[in-house]
């Protein structure tokens, strides 16, 4: 049987065989008829999807590649011809489009991610945006408590300050010098502190205590030395100091005071105190001569000038 005779009885028979796919059947036939073309022929069909839509065309290429064979034309150009005018462009095609469609993918692709990225990023920031502003929040609540605290200990303070003063001024002096004791214990970082502990020290003295309230001043002196009070707590102690006839303690409180506090409306006092130490230790001319100042200061009305012309009554008796 010649080859066409056997190409077509092979196609036959594999056509009539519905158990084998149509591509193998094309492909046998390729190798049934032989040729370079028809063997990468075999392979393009042994690829393809849907084999049943290429038979026509392919079995038409084939004939005519076996009748070139049996005429002695085996000709490899033109199995490839028949190959790229029954496939080729078809392939081309398809190349294209599936790379258009790549593209298209690859587009949406990249949009997403970057629409996604752009999402997350939202997203971060707006949580950022919300624990910051829970963390404004609970600072603001944090800030309102302290100073509803601050102002119920403020409170809380100036009851005691003004019961403390209220007991003192009611003669008290004891039980106010125990209250201001107290507020300092319950208080002891309110700006009222230094007025606290001075105010003892006067209800000390008023309770005939002076040598407690002396070691008060001291204190107050000491470790409040930059509060206003500390000026008027000098003048005190060296008032003190005379009650308990420490004369030259005096005279150096006072001369160290007027020194620094010339112009103070305390320095009369301290005046009036540092003559009254001058005459306790005999110096009867010094006495005069700030006596002599308190007189020429003071109106006659005055506590000061008063005082001081007593003094000099005294003085001019000896």
């Amino acid at each position: 049987m010649d080859c066409p005779s056997r190409a077509m009885a092979t196609w036959n028979g594999w056509s009539s065989d519905s158990s084998k796919p149509s591509a193998r059947l094309w492909a046998a036939r390729a190798v049934e008829v032989g040729g370079p073309a028809l063997s990468v022929l075999s392979a393009a069909l042994a690829a393809c999807a849907s084999p049943a839509a290429i038979e026509t065309t392919a079995f038409a290429a084939l004939t005519k590649a076996a009748t070139q064979v049996d005429e002695g034309e085996p000709s490899s150009a033109d199995y490839a011809r028949a190959l790229w005018q029954a496939w080729g462009k078809k392939l081309v095609v398809a190349a294209l489009l599936a790379a258009a469609a790549l593209w298209v993918v690859r587009k949406i692709g990249k949009g997403v991610d970057s629409a996604t990225e752009e999402a997350s990023r939202s997203m971060e920031l707006g949580i950022k945006a919300g624990e910051e502003r829970a963390r404004q929040a609970q600072q603001q609540q944090d800030q309102a408590r302290a100073d509803a605290l601050a102002r119920k200990h403020e409170d809380e303070a100036k009851v005691d300050l003004e019961a403390a003063r209220a007991l003192a001024s009611a003669g008290q002096h004891e039980a106010a010098a125990e209250a201001f004791a107290k507020f300092v214990e319950n208080h002891p970082k309110r700006p009222a502190v230094p007025t606290a502990l001075f105010e003892k020290a006067k209800a000390l003295l008023a309770a005939g205590r002076p040598m407690p309230a002396i070691e008060e001043l001291e204190n107050l002196t000491r470790d409040h030395p930059q509060d206003p009070i500390t000026v008027e707590a000098q003048v005190v102690r060296a008032e003190a100091l005379m009650q308990i006839n420490r004369g030259v303690d005096c005279l150096t409180a006072t001369t160290q005071f007027l020194a620094l506090h010339e112009a103070s409306p305390l320095a009369g006092r301290a005046r009036l105190a540092r003559a009254r130490a001058e005459l306790s230790l005999g110096d009867k001319d010094s006495a005069r001569k700030d006596l002599d100042w308190l007189k020429g200061r003071y109106a006659a009305s005055d506590l000061l000038f008063q005082k001081a012309d007593e003094l000099l009554g005294q003085l001019d008796s000896q």
